[in-house]
């Protein structure tokens, strides 16, 4: 059972929309699912502002952001894609957590 989470918010209003999703689906989303320790993805589409992305993730625990397989993804080590896309978009919101209940709660 997931005992951390992730969810980040972008609005990608400077960005291709066909680009940002292209990249999303084939890139980004699986580069996470393949770090140990990301049990699940999803991601959001704004029904107001369709700019609008959220994507949340189960984590083993919040720890897994700080793991070298997720840091090889991330920061400076982003893909020329990623560097492009992210320089594009308005980064909304990042919330990283650990469940603090006892069990699997």
């Amino acid at each position: 059972m997931a005992k951390g989470t992730l969810i980040a918010a972008m609005h990608m209003a400077q960005v291709a929309e066909d680009e940002f999703h292209d990249w999303y689906d084939t890139e980004h989303l699986p580069e996470r699912q393949r770090v140990p320790g990301f049990l699940a993805g999803e991601r959001w589409i704004g029904a107001e502002d369709r700019k609008v992305s959220v994507a949340t993730y189960d984590l083993d625990s919040v720890a897994v952001l700080k793991s070298p397989a997720y840091l090889a993804i991330g920061g400076e080590n982003l893909s020329p894609w990623s560097k492009r896309v992210t320089g594009r978009v308005e980064r909304l919101m990042r919330f990283e957590g650990d469940q603090i209940l006892p069990g699997d709660q």
